[in-house]
């Protein structure tokens, strides 16, 4: 009895030691879903280089008008194995989160016009998603970075002139096809006019970290550049939208009497691509490692 006694005693403090023990973060390409916050269930893909620790930068990527979050992990994922940095890809699809109210916009308002409850804009999803990957990664990081490209990049610079109270680090909204100009003279979706941001969150915008990138040759319309009156008077093409948008804040920062690090940063010789933009952002996220670790 003494004998079965001690087995059964060291198997439960060998259980208990197991499931005490951390589980180790899962590194390479992978996909999880994610649920909790109040909006539906999101399929998340990431990419965890070797070797990265538990002070590596976390990159969340949205991806543009295709609902393409695969993709543009697999493209930021060259680029996060070279600067050691942790890349997550959440995807909205078109079912959940349909046409540009429920994406682009951040889902602050139905495709009525009609305000949407602020716990379940698709902008919520950000915050708590980056506290389920502080935990799945066993991350220290207290902030994060958010970079979104073509409709992406509408949801980045919509995000930080909505949300108040944010972990975020910087910001970068690549190749937008209009703006929410932080201009009361226009009305919401174009201007700050009906849109609920008050003058103490947009001066808190203006405050925040955001690097508009344009590529020198995003000057077609490939049918997904919007037309409408208000948004031409935005430019007639990206490029010339993005310069507008930025002009537009240095304009809004001087008559709120705020100091804005909002910049622009045109991509020599690219045009609509999200690798050519994801290039020029990495260097600002983190610096080239000396030595990736090696792929095991």
């Amino acid at each position: 009895m003494r004998i079965i006694g001690f087995v059964l005693a060291t198997v439960a403090l060998a259980t208990s030691a197991w499931a005490g023990a951390a589980p180790t973060p899962p590194r390479g390409k992978g996909q999880f879903r994610f649920t909790r916050w109040a909006g539906p269930p999101l399929r998340v893909f990431y990419y965890r280089p070797p070797g990265a620790a538990g002070n590596a930068p976390i990159v969340l990527v949205m991806h543009g008008t295709n609902r393409d979050a695969r993709r543009y992990r697999d493209e930021w994922a060259p680029l996060a194995r070279e600067r050691g940095f942790i890349v997550v890809a959440p995807q909205f699809d078109r079912t959940r989160f349909p046409g540009v109210e429920g994406y682009n916009l951040g889902g602050a308002r139905d495709r009525r016009g009609r305000p949407v409850p602020r716990r379940r804009w698709t902008f919520a999803a950000i915050e708590p998603l980056f506290d389920e990957v502080r935990t799945r990664f066993g991350s220290m990081q207290p902030t994060y970075y958010l970079y979104g490209h073509s409709a992406g990049g509408q949801f980045v610079h919509r995000f930080v002139m909505h949300m108040g109270h944010t972990r975020l680090r910087r910001a970068f909204a690549a190749n937008a096809g209009w703006y929410l100009m932080p201009d009361p003279k226009f009305r919401y979706p174009y201007g700050v006019a009906d849109s609920g941001i008050s003058a103490r969150r947009l001066r808190s915008a203006l405050t925040t970290r955001l690097t508009v990138l344009v590529g020198e040759r995003d000057v077609v319309d490939d049918g997904n550049v919007r037309r409408s009156r208000q948004a031409s008077m935005q430019g007639e093409n990206r490029r010339a939208r993005g310069h507008a948008f930025i002009e537009a804040a240095k304009a809004r920062a001087a008559a709120l009497r705020v100091a804005t690090p909002w910049t622009l940063s045109t991509v020599a010789d690219a045009g609509h691509e999200n690798l050519a933009m994801a290039r020029a952002a990495a260097p600002l996220i983190r610096p080239r490692l000396k030595a990736p670790p090696a792929t095991r």
